[in-house]
């Protein structure tokens, strides 16, 4: 039976059922706790308590406590002026770097077609693929790597690429996802920037005649050493021996940090070969043993051993005769001792390896790049799409860098293109990925340490006002300085204290302050300030301009960036 209290307010109970309902329902949230004294009959007992808590839920539903938990998803992370002034120089760093090697630029959808992604990455790199919820549409995944959106971009699109040589070379940077364990000390998120560079052979015919399974390589491996001196010049330039001159105002050689970085190179049907025929291992097993091997840089032998034994279900006698071979490391003296293997004399495919990887290795001489190439008979590449010569770029440093790990990797994939091509063409492709991630957190580390001043704004001048009521004469100053193609801002008050203005001037590292008050606008001119050398000069008014840009290094005739085709 309904009391008299509940008959006084059961238009408001309606009311606010009503209300929480359609914010619940919106949300598609079904909370049995949440809507029991809704449901309940003997709402009449205390509806007026009740009431403070409707409100509650009508504003924030999700909470019942009215707060919301401010934090961003796992495994991603926002990005202050400092750490993305040191992102966006990075990355033009990198983007000028491909470019001189000829690169040209693409991007793509961050989502592709779940079809796309799926069967690419391995085992391991399967079960971090972002699947996206059906929207009664097309079944789509975020996009795990940038390589397979490469290769569907040229089976797309190889007939209206230019290429005078029949190599297409592209670099694509932008964002990726990975369902993977975050571990920020270590780089490693959900999502994060990916840095890619590859070079697609987009005319097998012209290449070789005489190729039988890798065309791209039959005549030579240039492109596999150019991707090699790409990632040595491209970790030069970042100045992950040091720091880049650019991204500090101490001389570089001030701050060496004694990084070392070893470029490691194998084959992937070599060591197909040498697990198969040297170490008798079954052929359906060589991807989950690849995936396995792959751990090698990040976890002992003995727990290896244990996994492929004990999970993949490999003989141990198998399992120990890899260990033998998995620890082999050299240069061009490890080659000639591979040729001897009885098991890899026989074997084509396995001889083809080997002259390939000779060759690389007189070619890394030719490069300038040796002493930072080594063969590591480890190094597996756990992604199936690998055919031929793997690399990858290990950082190893000094107590201020640390043992960061893999920063680059890649290798020859000469089937992927026609998996996805409906004709089957084959597209023989060599590239690789730069880890953005990882360089970003060496730099980060490295210039707080060494506490340095980066520029977080770009501003070269600060027009300010000695005396009050002058906010006109500063936005003038401004506008003839913005006209100039000169970085400029002032004061967003309209009387500001002067030492604070030269404070702001400190704190944010701006060169140059342009002031202004009653006896400069007497006289026509301006006050020039160095702030860093806290020194002062006169300036005419009329010669401002051409004052600030020997100063700041600019050429007479510089001029406002504008668009140009």
């Amino acid at each position: 039976m309904i009391n008299n209290l509940f008959q006084r307010n059961f238009v408001t109970y309606l009311r606010v059922k009503a209300s929480i309902m359609q914010n619940l329902e919106m949300l598609k949230i079904s909370n049995e706790e949440t809507l029991g004294f809704i449901i309940d009959e003997k709402l009449d007992m205390n509806l007026n308590k009740k009431i403070p808590v409707f409100n509650k839920l009508i504003q924030n539903p999700l909470n019942t406590g009215g707060k919301i938990q401010l934090k961003t998803a796992k495994g991603t992370r926002d990005y202050d002026p400092f750490q993305m002034s040191i992102r966006k120089k990075v990355l033009n760093v990198v983007a000028s770097c491909f470019e001189r090697y000829g690169a040209e630029s693409i991007d793509t959808p961050i989502f592709e077609l779940r079809e796309t992604l799926t069967g690419k990455y391995g085992e391991d790199g399967g079960k971090l693929i972002y699947n996206l919820e059906d929207q009664g549409g097309e079944l789509l995944s975020l996009r795990y790597d940038l390589t397979v959106p490469f290769a569907r971009f040229i089976a797309m699109n190889a007939k209206h690429l230019k290429t005078g040589s029949g190599f297409f070379k592209r670099y694509h940077i932008g964002k990726v996802y990975r369902r993977d364990n975050p571990s920020f000390t270590k780089g490693r998120l959900r999502e994060f920037y990916q840095c890619d560079f590859d070079i697609a052979c987009l005319n097998v015919q012209e290449i070789s005649k005489s190729a039988v399974k890798s065309p791209i390589a039959a005549d030579s491996t240039l492109p596999e050493v150019e991707c090699l001196r790409l990632v040595y010049e491209l970790c030069k330039d970042l100045g992950l021996f040091g720091l880049p001159e650019d991204l500090a105002q101490s001389s570089i050689n001030d701050l060496q940090t004694g990084a070392k970085l070893i470029i490691k190179v194998n084959h992937r049907q070599l060591l197909e070969n040498l697990l198969r025929l040297a170490c008798d291992l079954p052929a359906h097993k060589f991807q989950t043993t690849c995936s396995s091997i792959d751990k090698l840089d990040k976890s002992p032998w003995e727990e290896i051993r244990k996994e492929l034994i004990e999970i993949k279900e490999i003989d141990p006698a198998i399992v120990d005769k890899m260990k033998h071979y998995l620890e082999m490391k050299g240069r061009e003296e490890l080659v000639e001792q591979l040729f001897l293997v009885p098991q890899l004399n026989c074997c084509q495919s396995s001889q083809r390896a080997l002259q390939e990887l000779d060759q690389l290795m007189k070619y890394c001489q030719l490069y300038d790049i040796s002493s930072h190439v080594i063969i590591d008979l480890s190094l597996a590449r756990g992604l199936d799409y690998y055919t031929g010569l793997i690399f990858e770029a290990v950082l190893s440093g000094s107590n201020s860098v640390g043992e960061v790990g893999s920063i680059a990797g890649g290798g020859r994939y000469d089937d992927l293109v026609g998996l996805l091509d409906s004709k089957h063409k084959k597209v023989p492709c060599i590239g690789f990925s730069l880890g953005l991630e990882r360089i970003f957190a060496i730099l980060e580390r490295t210039i707080k340490d060494q506490k340095l001043k980066i520029r977080t704004k770009a501003t070269d001048v600060y027009v300010m006002s000695a005396q009050k009521n002058l906010l006109p004469e500063r936005v003038k100053l401004c506008i003839e300085l913005w006209n100039a193609g000169i970085n400029a801002e002032h004061p967003m008050k309209e009387n500001s204290k002067i030492l604070s203005q030269f404070q702001f001037c400190e704190d944010y590292n701006i060169p140059l302050a342009v002031i202004i008050g009653e006896t400069e606008l007497k006289e026509g001119i301006v006050t020039l300030r160095d702030i860093l050398s806290r020194t002062e000069i006169s300036v005419p008014r009329y010669k401002m301009i051409d004052e600030i840009k020997i100063r700041l290094n600019l050429p007479s005739n510089y001029r406002k960036p504008v668009l140009k085709f």
